[in-house]
């Protein structure tokens, strides 16, 4: 109210500084399978580019529902958490590694006429050389490398590619597949050698490409090459004068002085191998991205004394390595030391096609969901909202089945072969692989976050055989009624307001393929979540023709009349309709609540769960403060424009917070308790719209009529 009486102008303040504003963006944990990419690690992606470069195009079924399912939330607006779920063959915990070996001084690794520094002139006898040597590293070690459980031998520093890209060259019959990567590392002389710094330089940086073998033993030779390497790092515009000429400008602190720094310094350059058809499909090499810095943990830039440390620049940009190392003080020599590098292209990183062959099974995928989930069960370090099937459960349930038909626990994915006769839908038993998928995802959700909720899909066989649907005018005496609804049945029970279940299957076309395939239902419902949060409101009804249109569909599984749609929306299932000019549209928004209360319903679920969140993060601020009138006042008074926002915008029908004496007694706060009661009256959707047409006599009086 304002206190001036005449016409002017009044300044007040209004402190809402303390007051946190609904959280920004709606983030969706993505797991499925990839061609490449590190296994079970969350990662945040924003763009399709950066997402294929790191994971790869997808190659098969499993890999579409991962790929459209991230696409869904980037397109959407969301935040995209993935992670790869494993295949389960002989390459799924092995990563490949160079380690290399700089304990040695050695008086005879190079010609040196003319470098020299601040200090004095380099000889030989100032050279390290640092040979390498290619091995394997298990997951298990990768993960203790990270934690600095583990560290390289002393004296060393290995190099980990993370890629897992596949490589195969078979010497016999020449045939060439998608090809990996290596890491080639330099010394800072010979990115001097091409600037024409040094008067004499023959440092045989680079081997001849023979060096180069893949992981399975077989050799690259000169003949399987469309470029080659130099025998000197200056002799022609080769691949070893490329990475050289990567080295920055160097610089002089007078007439005839190099700067010790870049003496001090190595160059770890990644290289991408492809099949080059301009050259008659020989191999070609391309770098991928080049990292300067020093072994020395201490180093720092002499401008701008920030760190130079090679372990850390590599680690913090690099795509597709990872760099360790463990060197000594009595490695690094003296001040005017610099290093040789010694057989630096021995070896290729990458995988065999035995290796790399995509190979499921239900133990593997069950272990690798449970491994994603424990590195994301802590809501402080990362927020989540939304965790959609993507279609985990049905993959679940299709190894499973076939694990019982054919004594074959561990099976590619493929829902449109033959092998897809043994996957159908006869009783509970066969829902088995998919409940257990489905119950893992919303006891994440429910139990361990308690602060998302789980999307889960119908299962395929139910609507789909093949790839045909099961309702289709080919098959006259298929019917929804037949075919479908007494089968709802087997996939209830469920029972958590922590998830929502989609029956109907989307048919998709496919970017890479041309083909269409039959897509996850909980990756368009995914998409509908994000759309209604981003364009609406997170207590919004996901659904219908306002927010539920889906356009990146052109066709589902079976369309239901209201009869129908209503048989399956009683059993806690939501659908799809298409609609002859409205298009396919979501409709429903239950959870898998089976008891009926305001739980049942996802916008209501969706809000208390944001709701929730905010009050968490402001009451974090609360713990060790006295707990008396002025901090319950402070409290309350921080808390309540949340929900005073979402009362006026109509989340809220009305509300309540009490925190004061009444439930904060001398008891409770003897206990160190400070307790808060929230009583919200949420808004409900109009799912059932009726309207009475009531007819008159024309002398009849409207206001006789009771409603």
């Amino acid at each position: 109210m304002r206190s001036i009486t005449m016409p002017g102008v009044e300044i007040r303040e209004r402190d809402l500084s303390q007051y946190n504003p609904a959280l920004a963006g709606t983030t969706s944990l993505v797991m499925g399978f990839a061609d490449k990419g590190e296994d079970k690690l969350p990662l945040e992606f924003t763009s399709r580019n950066s997402w294929l470069t790191y994971y790869g195009i997808p190659t098969n079924e499993a890999e579409r529902y991962f790929y459209y399912a991230s696409m869904e939330a980037i397109n959407q607006g969301g935040k995209l958490i993935t992670a790869k779920v494993p295949y389960d063959n002989s390459s799924s915990d092995i990563y490949f590694k160079s380690v290399y070996d700089v304990a040695t001084q050695t008086a005879n690794a190079g010609t040196l006429s003319a470098i020299t520094t601040e200090d004095s002139t380099l000889s030989a006898s100032n050279i390290i050389t640092i040979n390498t040597a290619v091995e394997s590293v298990a997951t298990t070690a990768l993960d203790d490398y990270r934690t600095g459980t583990v560290k390289p031998t002393s004296g060393t520093f290995d190099i980990i590619d993370i890629t897992r890209q596949k490589l195969t060259k078979d010497a016999s019959t020449e045939e060439k597949e998608v090809i990996g990567t290596f890491a080639v590392v330099t010394a800072a002389t010979n990115g001097m050698a091409v600037q024409n710094i040094l008067d004499s330089i023959d440092l045989t940086e680079f081997n001849s490409v023979s060096s180069l073998v893949t992981s399975a033993g077989s050799t690259v030779t000169s003949a399987d090459t469309a470029i080659q390497f130099a025998t000197s790092a200056i002799s022609d515009t080769t691949l070893s004068q490329k990475v050289a000429e990567l080295f920055p400008a160097v610089t002089y602190t007078d007439t005839g002085a190099i700067d010790r720094e870049y003496i001090r310094q190595i160059q770890v350059t990644v290289v991408k191998m492809y099949v080059d058809s301009n050259y008659n499909n020989k191999i070609n090499f391309e770098v991928a991205e080049s990292f300067i810095g020093s072994l020395n943990s201490t180093a720092l830039n002499p401008d701008t004394n920030e760190s130079i440390f090679i372990d850390d620049i590599i680690n913090n940009n690099s795509n597709y390595i990872e760099f360790y190392s463990n060197i000594t003080g009595s490695n690094l020599a003296s001040s005017t030391s610099t290093y040789h590098i010694n057989n630096v292209a021995n070896g290729v990183f990458g995988f065999t096609e035995a290796q790399a062959s995509k190979v499921l099974s239900v133990a593997t995928l069950t272990t690798s969901i449970t491994s994603i989930f424990d590195k994301l069960n802590n809501i402080d370090e990362v927020e989540i909202d939304i965790v959609p099937d993507c279609g985990l459960s049905n993959i679940g349930s299709y190894l499973t089945a076939l694990s019982a038909t054919d004594s074959d626990s561990a099976s590619a994915y493929d829902p449109t072969s033959t092998d897809a006769s043994a996957w159908v839908l006869t009783d509970r038993d066969d829902t088995l692989g998919w409940r257990s998928t489905s119950s893992q995802l919303i006891n994440f959700c429910q139990n361990t976050r308690k602060d998302c909720i789980a999307i889960i899909d119908g299962m395929r066989p139910l609507v789909a055989t093949g790839s045909q649907k099961i309702v289709r005018p080919s098959a006259p005496d298929n019917t929804i009624d037949a075919n479908i609804l007494n089968k709802v049945k087997y996939t209830t029970g469920l029972n958590s307001s922590y998830g929502a279940g989609y029956m109907n299957w989307f048919k998709q076309l496919d970017e890479f393929t041309g083909t269409s395939f039959w897509c996850p239902p909980s990756i368009k419902a995914m998409g509908v979540y994000l759309y209604t949060d981003r364009n609406a409101n997170y207590w919004d009804a996901p659904a219908g023709l306002n927010r539920g249109v889906i356009f990146t569909a052109n066709d589902i599984a079976f369309n239901p009349n209201k009869k129908q749609g209503g048989s399956i929306y009683t059993k806690g299932w939501n659908f799809a309709i298409n609609y002859p000019f409205d298009g396919i549209v979501l409709e429903g928004q239950k959870t898998l609540q089976t008891k009926p209360s305001a739980f049942d319903r996802v916008n209501v679920r969706r809000m208390f769960l944001r709701l929730e969140r905010l009050v968490y993060q402001i009451a974090r601020y609360y713990v060790y403060e006295p707990n008396n009138s002025y901090t319950r006042t402070r409290f309350v008074d921080q808390i309540t424009p949340i929900f005073e926002d979402v009362k006026l915008r109509g989340g809220l029908y009305d509300y309540r917070i009490i925190c004061d004496e009444t439930n904060n007694t001398s008891e409770v706060i003897d206990r160190n308790e400070l307790k808060v009661a929230i009583m919200l009256k949420p808004s409900k959707t109009s799912e059932f719209i009726l309207v009475d047409f009531i007819a008159l006599r024309t002398s009849g009086s409207f206001a006789e009529i009771v409603l």
